[in-house]
């Protein structure tokens, strides 16, 4: 959980830091690595304690993966969502037009830029 954290404050702190990073969608790895490009997603499906939904892209903020309440999200209304994101990889294309799959597992935290 306190990796997670980390994790989450570090990408947040080095998205504002980076001229370019407000405009790309941020990936924070488990092993502290960021990604930037764009997160290959319309809309994630979410489990919830009421059943699935699909939040679309433009409706989040951050999303941390794997806390003690399932996956946190921040939407842009300022409310927040615990569920967990039914998909087992996520992948990013990145600036140099490489797309790359990650494992859930290996992800901390999904920012999406505002578009």
């Amino acid at each position: 959980m306190r990796r997670v954290w980390l994790a989450s404050v570090l990408g947040v702190i080095l998205v504002a830091l980076a001229p370019d990073g407000a405009r790309a969608d941020t990936v924070v790895l488990l092993n502290g690595d960021l990604l930037y490009g764009e997160l290959q997603v319309t809309e994630l499906p979410v489990v919830t304690s009421t059943g699935t939904v699909k939040v679309g892209r433009g409706d989040i903020v951050q999303v941390t993966v794997g806390t003690l309440s399932g996956d946190a999200f921040q939407l842009r209304n300022g409310r927040a969502v615990y569920g967990m994101i039914d998909l087992p990889s996520y992948s990013i294309r990145l600036r140099s037009g490489q797309t790359v799959v990650l494992a859930r597992t290996q992800v901390g935290v999904l920012r999406f830029a505002g578009r």
